[in-house]
């Protein structure tokens, strides 16, 4: 039987279910396509700023079932193989989302990662054109996005 975690990332799958043991499969799948669309998205434009990597911590510390611990392996393992995971195809892990979240979480997943491109103040192209990508995996309204980065960059331009 194929599951939605047979096309994501073996090796992620693998940390996270190691962090989360006692955690439900569907759990694991979760925080796994979650911690793939924020390495596509933070390591974007080649780099993965210490801003950046403060707010995955954050987004991750945010996951039920996982202490500080457990965040800070997955954000460890993050940064060492940030470049290969950032280049993993958006489709399982938007699959996975799609299936287990609801229109409104969908958008507040798609939030994150403008507030993710947004940790630095610095929004390249390749970070916004992998938050359209995954918006469209999840349709979230190209209109949402849209305002979501107009007000992302107001509050960044804002910052400096």
């Amino acid at each position: 039987m194929t599951t939605l975690s047979d096309d994501l990332d073996a090796w992620l799958l693998g940390v996270i279910q190691a962090r989360m043991p006692n955690a439900e499969h569907r759990s694991v799948e979760t925080v796994t396509a979650v911690t793939t669309l924020l390495a596509r998205v933070a390591y974007a434009d080649g780099q993965y700023t210490d801003e950046e990597r403060l707010r995955v911590r954050q987004e991750l510390s945010l996951v039920l079932g996982m202490d500080d611990a457990d965040v800070e392996a997955v954000c460890a393992a993050l940064g060492e193989d940030i470049a290969r995971l950032s280049a993993l195809p958006v489709e399982p892990a938007t699959a996975v989302l799609k299936a287990r979240f609801d229109p409104h979480m969908r958008a507040d997943a798609v939030k994150v990662l403008v507030e993710l491109a947004a940790a630095d103040r610095d929004f390249s192209p390749a970070e916004v054109g992998r938050i359209r990508e995954v918006a469209v995996q999840l349709d979230v309204a190209a209109d949402l996005v849209s305002a979501l980065l107009a007000r992302a960059h107001q509050l960044a331009s804002s910052q400096e």
